[in-house]
């Protein structure tokens, strides 16, 4: 009956035993995510909605054209790679944090729950007899918790902690000096693109400007080859040149598109942002700056992140060698534990515990010897490349410098080759105006013109971005505050700009606000009509669409007009767009009289050379004089013959100047 008794009870824990086992089981296969089978398709369609839906700038909204400084800016704070930079520098500070916590002595806390189906009850034997010298008896219970609580310290494990966490803080720095180069070259990244785009920019404005001239001549050639007024070997000819040159032409509008989705690439924007640049006076240099190569050399050494480092790496693997070294000594380590016991067959159910031991693994030391040996050879290594890099960076540098003073003397070559083309442009114009040359030959002037200046504005903005490039070479890091943008850069955050054009709604107010110090010119001009109006902003929108078909039916509507569509296109030069400023120029070039283009003077000190040099054309037909103005020349130098269009035009009554009102064409 007993043994039955046993056998039912010992059945019962088997059971019992099981169970735990397999809600054990079952437990560890929930937590594991055994029962979920995801495929690479599945995931990447889900990270694909994360990656379209959670762009952080697909909302972007800019409120003002942006300058070389707030696009740098915007670089650094929203690039992209320059973001999870930042996030590997906080994983490695977390790393760093846990690799010095190691340094504390091991704290082990265990607590142990035993349930046995028999007492572990034992008895004696007599060595000696042979004989039981004690009966069948029990020490423990079936059912035993125990506490323990331990700290170890070892003094090994220390040390080697120790040069562990010194090697994980160098590891942050190296991340974060990674960091820093990664920004510097962000800089002139964004310097690079931001002059290329504004290289481009304005030359394709002025190349749209060309291209529609080019379809016009195209159409009258056609026209002309139609009535068989021209030999047709030569018109076919002329009408071949005419379209080479519009496909040249058209590559620059091609270069504006391109630099400018790449630059929004590298701000991290949305491919579908809209963001302006803002206007960049490019004066004609005549001196550059010279370098002292010595004090670049220095500042170089002494500034670069990569030298940095290295210096480093150096260090780690000199903790490296360190902890080959403390591998090869015994390892001891100190115990304290305080142990707890419900047996109450113990006489005491709480105790404490000291103890020292100490390993030392023996086969292991030619091991660690080697290992030695080698981070002693990897330190030297470590520093002849760190000299290679110097030398790297200093050959860099003198290239860098070669290139500098190379794009310097080019651009001072472009911009005289550039007032040459402005010379050849205005002796054209006079050999048209006395029937010796033809208006195609014009074209092709002012086009090789455009080409000059292109070029010098090229080579300017290469100058400018070599500077940049130097002050990268040497490690100097940009000097723009990337905390934030500007507070009124963003839609919602701050009012709008408003930015002004250069020329005011009315001329009188034009004049001055310019500051002259004097009367302008009263004009009074005729009220236009409606239909005036509309057809000049139906032209100025067309043209901003760039649609220069349905521009030029448009513009059709204002011939005739007179000084109506003067008078409206006055009312045009306070427009945010260029093209639509040139039209109204030459409207009241061809319609105004002398009074209305007296009042396009402020125009000749506008950013936009395009719209200096029509202004100029119209006042210097209205008054036959220049004054040694040059709309390609330095600022200064305009600005001195402006001043002497403003003493000719109002020191003496305006009847003298101008003796009657008649169109100024």
């Amino acid at each position: 009956m007993q043994k039955n008794i046993m056998k039912t009870r010992i059945g019962k824990n088997y059971s019992y035993g099981w169970q735990v086992v397999a809600l054990l089981l079952i437990s560890t296969l929930a937590f594991s995510g055994c029962g979920q089978s995801t495929t690479s398709k599945e995931r990447r369609i889900t990270n694909a909605e994360a990656d379209l839906n959670l762009h952080p700038l697909r909302t972007v909204q800019f409120t003002a054209p942006l300058g070389e400084a707030e696009v740098v800016a915007f670089v650094l704070q929203h690039n992209l790679e320059a973001k999870l930079q930042e996030r590997e520098i906080a994983i490695q500070r977390e790393l760093q944090t846990g690799a010095w916590l190691k340094l504390l002595p091991s704290l082990t806390a265990n607590y142990d729950y035993t349930k046995d189906s028999q007492y572990s009850a034992s008895s004696s034997i007599n060595l000696e007899t042979g004989e039981a010298s004690l009966t069948n008896s029990y020490s423990a219970e079936k059912e035993s918790e125990k506490y323990g609580l331990s700290a170890v310290f070892n003094v090994l494990d220390f040390g080697m902690s120790y040069y562990l966490a010194r090697q994980a803080s160098s590891q942050t720095a190296i991340t974060e000096l990674q960091f820093q180069r990664t920004r510097q070259n962000l800089a002139l990244d964004a310097s690079r693109l931001y002059w290329r785009c504004i290289v481009t920019r304005e030359a394709a404005q002025q190349a749209l400007d060309f291209i529609t001239e080019i379809k016009t001549r195209q159409e009258k050639l056609v026209q002309r080859l139609e009535d068989q007024t021209i030999e047709r070997s030569t018109g076919l000819a002329q009408r071949k040149k005419l379209m080479d040159l519009a496909m040249q032409l058209q590559a620059f509008v091609q270069d504006w598109e391109g630099s400018r989705t790449e630059l929004g690439r590298l701000m991290g924007l949305d491919p579908n942002t809209k963001f302006e640049l803002a206007a960049v006076e490019v004066p004609f240099i005549t001196e550059y700056e010279k370098y002292n190569v010595q004090a670049l050399e220095e500042e170089a050494v002494l500034s670069r992140p990569e030298l940095y480092q290295e210096d480093l790496q150096e260090g780690i693997s000199q903790y490296n060698a360190r902890i080959a070294i403390l591998r090869m000594l015994p390892s001891p380590g100190l115990l304290l534990r305080h142990n707890w016991d419900d047996n109450p067959h113990l006489n005491s159910n709480y105790w404490y515990t000291t103890g020292v031991n100490a390993s030392w693994d023996l086969l292991s030391i030619p091991q660690h010897y080697l290992t030695h040996q080698a981070e002693n050879l990897r330190t030297e290594f470590i520093k002849e490349r760190r000299m290679a890099v110097a030398v790297g960076i200093l050959t860099q540098l003198h290239m860098t410098l070669i290139q500098y003073q190379t794009a310097a003397e080019r651009c001072l070559a472009t911009a005289e080759i550039n007032r040459v083309q402005q010379e050849l442009v205005e002796v054209t114009e006079q050999l048209v105006s006395g029937g010796k040359e033809t208006t195609a030959l014009l074209l092709m002037k002012r086009i090789d013109k455009f080409l000059a200046h292109s070029a010098y504005r090229q080579a300017y903005a290469d100058l400018q971005v070599l500077t940049a490039q130097i002050a990268n070479v040497v490690g100097r890091n940009p000097e723009i505050s990337v905390s934030q943008m500007p507070a009124d850069m963003l839609a919602g955050t701050a009012t709008t700009r408003i930015l002004q054009s250069p020329v005011a709604t009315t001329p009188e107010g034009a004049l001055g606000e310019a500051g002259l110090g004097m009367t302008p010119p009263r004009i009074i001009p005729p009220q236009a009509p409606a239909g005036v109006n509309l057809a000049l902003m139906e032209v100025a929108k067309e043209m901003e669409n760039k649609d220069f078909r349905k521009a030029k039916e448009a513009q059709e509507k204002l011939l005739g007009s007179g000084e109506a569509g003067a008078a409206a296109a006055l009312e045009m030069l306070n427009s945010d767009n260029s093209l639509t400023r040139i039209l109204a120029i030459k409207v009241v070039r061809e319609n105004g009289t002398s009074r209305m283009v007296a009042s396009l003077l402020p125009a000749l000190s506008d950013e936009d050379q395009r719209i200096r040099y029509h202004a100029s054309m119209a006042i210097k037909d209205a008054f036959q004089q220049d004054f040694g103005y040059d709309c390609d020349a330095r600022k200064e130098v305009r600005e001195e013959a402006i001043e002497r269009w403003r003493n000719y035009l109002f020191s003496a009554p305006v009847e003298e100047v101008v003796a009657e009102e008649q169109p100024a064409s």
